[in-house]
């Protein structure tokens, strides 16, 4: 379709009407040429809109309209899908240093100082990211631990499996646990410091529950399972044996 438009001196320039393409005339042939990570092959007989069958770099054929095409898209939908790719943002957050260097992480981090990504719509701690790739899945129950005490650290060398008890050990015994991490069914808000714990072990005798319990303000129960060293404890000073 074309419309005339005339021109001051009675000349005529000719407009060509480029439709609904994005600007772009149906006789323009695409063939050939290169969009991004797609090579267009051949016009596709199709009604109404023009479109054109395209080969992607990473081996996929489509067909996309001529507008998307001049307009903006760029792949088949693999470079969207590389953007979101766990281990290509993995890497690219981390800074990798020799191999007994600790390899810090550089993206995002939560309230603890542990860096986290997005695996699957799932917010996952980078290190325990980097044991997967490196070393493989983590068994149901098991936490990956630091052997450097550096939570930014994602090299795989540094770090091992434990248990629930496992970690809290290794954060009280290196100093990171300012409270006694609490038994399940202890009130929230009861909180008794280290110091207090190792002196409940040191003094208690039996019979003596309920009374510590009174002074310490916790339960008969923490008392109980901290004398019985359920709860774990740094090894006490010397002084105090």
């Amino acid at each position: 379709m074309t419309t005339e438009t005339k021109r001051k001196g009675g000349g005529v320039k000719i407009r060509v009407d480029l439709g609904h393409d994005g600007g772009a005339a149906r006789g323009v042939d695409l063939a050939g040429r290169r969009f991004g990570r797609l090579l267009v092959q051949e016009r596709v007989n199709r009604p109404g809109k023009t479109h054109w069958k395209c080969l992607c770099d990473c081996g996929k054929t489509l067909d996309v309209r001529q507008s998307r095409l001049l307009d903006r898209q760029q792949s088949c939908g693999c470079a969207l899908t590389e953007t979101f790719d766990p281990q290509r943002r993995f890497w690219g957050n981390v800074q990798k240093r020799s191999d007994g260097d600790c390899w810090v992480w550089n993206g995002y981090f939560n309230s603890t100082g542990y860096g986290f990504l997005n695996v699957d719509g799932r917010k996952t701690l980078a290190h325990r990211y980097s044991f997967l790739l490196h070393k493989g899945p983590i068994p149901d129950g098991l936490h990956v631990l630091h052997k450097c005490d550096n939570p930014p650290c994602t090299n795989p060398d540094h770090l091992f499996l434990g248990t629930n008890q496992d970690n809290i050990a290794d954060r009280v015994a290196k100093g990171r646990s300012r409270t006694v991490p609490l038994p399940r069914g202890e009130h929230p808000n009861t909180k008794l410091s280290v110091d207090q714990a190792c002196e409940v072990r040191r003094i208690y005798r039996p019979g003596m529950g309920p009374a510590l319990a009174r002074q310490f303000g916790v339960s008969k129960t923490l008392i109980k399972k901290i004398a019985n060293d359920q709860v774990p404890l740094p090894a006490e000073p010397a002084d105090r044996r």
